[in-house]
């Protein structure tokens, strides 16, 4: 994805949408390592530190998603080799942190525009809201 406006107003609505679930002391900062062919990386990283507003960075695009995923600070993939592939919005959860590995559509209908939507970064933490509800659940058994 090279389109940086479209990963900018993806970020915001994200972070926007995820707010409403953080504790009000929570600040996020966000940097995004766009691949050229398709895809990309976002890191979320929450600090605790009242009323700082969200930073939002944007890398240049590398060559390929392996190449983003290798530059960006994630620790869900040791290390992506050229025939790495990632499907859809891939999500790792970190002290701290938020990943969101970016790849090709996963549906035949798809867009790759369509993972980078205002309306996927709500569903993205819809998934990720049910994600920390599940561990919270298994946690308190």
């Amino acid at each position: 994805m090279q389109d940086k406006e479209k990963i900018k107003k993806y970020i915001e609505k994200f972070i926007n949408t995820i707010k409403t679930s953080l504790k009000p002391d929570i600040s996020i900062n966000a940097t995004a390592y766009p691949a050229e062919e398709v895809g990309g990386v976002l890191e979320f990283d929450f600090v605790k530190e009242k009323n700082q507003e969200p930073s939002i960075a944007i890398k240049e695009p590398l060559p390929t998603l392996a190449e983003a995923v290798n530059s960006s600070n994630q620790t869900l993939v040791g290390f992506a080799g050229e025939g790495t592939n990632f499907t859809g919005t891939n999500i790792s959860l970190q002290i701290g942190k938020l990943v969101l590995i970016k790849g090709t559509p996963s549906e035949e209908k798809q867009k790759e525009e369509d993972l980078w939507s205002e309306e996927a970064a709500e569903k993205d933490v819809e998934r990720i809201n049910k994600l920390v509800e599940s561990r919270r659940k298994a946690i308190s058994l």
